[in-house]
C-alpha cells in the first residue's frame, strides 16, 4: 500500500511538470526546462488593468522585416518564444473612439526594449496619453494640434498663444481628462506652430494671446467662421499626420 502510494505522488509530479511546456507554464524566468529562451511581460491600460488582445511584435534589430508577433492573454500577460540574435520588442492596441478608429497605439516600456535572444527578457508595457516615446520610437503618445494664424492676423507669434482645452467627455482611454493649458511651440524648433502632446479626446478650446491678454477667436482651419471657442476632436489621419487636428486664430 505504502508503495503504491509513492508511485501515485510521482506519477502525480510527472504530469505537472510536463503541464509546463513552452508558453503554457508558470513565469519563471526567461527560460523553460528546455533551454528556450523567451521574451514576455505584462500589458496594461492607463489604470494598471490588464489589456487582453494587445498585440506584442518581436522584432530582429539587423534583419529587416525579420521577427515574430504575438498577442496577450485575457491577464494581458505574453510570451513568445526567441532566437538567438538581437531584439527588440513593442506592444500596441487599437481603439475606436467617437466612431474613428485609432490603429497601432504604442504602449510604453518599462525599460530598454532591445535584448539579446540569447538571454531573453521580460518587458511591461502600459498605456500612455502623453509624454515622450523612447528611441527608437519618435513623436509623443499624445496627439498634435497644428496652429495656422488667419491671413490678416497681426498677431501671428503662436508660440505667445495661452490654448485652454477642457474635455468634452471622456478621454480615448474611457477615463475623464483633466483641462490642460499650454502653449504652441518655440520658434525653430520641431514643435514650432503646434501644441503637441495632448490626451487622445474631444475639447472646448479656448486661445488668448499672452502678451497682449487679447482673447483670440477660433475656427477649423479655413472653414465655417470665427468664434470666442471651438470643439475639436483628434483624426487617426488627417493632411497627412496622424493624431491631430488643426486650428486657425484670428485677432479680429
Amino acid at each position: 500500500m505504502k508503495q503504491l502510494l509513492i508511485m501515485a505522488l510521482l506519477f502525480a509530479a510527472s504530469c505537472e511538470k510536463s503541464d509546463s511546456l513552452p508558453g503554457t507554464g508558470p513565469e519563471n524566468g526567461n527560460e523553460n526546462e528546455y533551454g528556450q529562451k523567451y521574451v514576455q511581460g505584462k500589458v496594461t491600460d492607463t489604470k494598471g488593468n490588464p489589456i487582453a488582445g494587445a498585440r506584442i511584435i518581436v522584432d530582429n534589430t539587423i534583419y529587416y522585416n525579420s521577427g515574430t508577433t504575438g498577442s496577450t492573454d485575457v491577464n494581458g500577460r505574453y510570451k513568445i518564444p526567441v532566437e538567438l540574435g538581437s531584439w527588440r520588442v513593442y506592444a500596441e492596441i487599437d481603439r475606436t473612439f467617437n466612431g474613428k478608429n485609432f490603429k497601432k497605439l504604442e504602449m510604453h516600456p518599462d525599460k530598454d526594449n532591445s535584448f539579446a535572444g540569447a538571454e531573453g527578457a521580460t518587458v511591461n508595457f502600459q498605456w500612455k496619453l502623453q509624454g515622450e516615446k523612447p528611441a527608437p520610437m519618435v513623436g509623443f503618445y499624445g496627439g498634435t494640434v497644428y496652429l495656422y494664424p488667419d491671413s490678416d492676423n497681426e498677431i501671428r507669434d503662436s508660440e505667445n498663444i495661452e490654448f485652454t482645452f477642457t474635455p468634452a467627455g471622456n478621454l480615448i482611454d474611457g477615463n475623464p481628462g483633466s483641462v490642460i493649458v499650454r502653449k504652441g511651440g518655440q520658434p525653430q524648433t520641431a514643435t514650432y506652430s503646434q501644441v503637441p502632446d495632448i490626451p487622445i479626446g474631444k475639447y472646448m478650446i479656448t486661445a488668448k494671446h499672452i502678451l497682449t491678454g487679447k482673447a483670440l477667436k477660433l475656427r477649423k482651419s479655413y472653414q465655417g467662421d470665427y468664434a470666442p471657442g471651438m470643439t475639436i476632436e483628434f483624426e487617426p489621419e488627417y493632411n497627412f499626420c496622424y493624431r491631430c487636428t488643426d486650428v486657425q486664430f484670428s485677432d479680429q
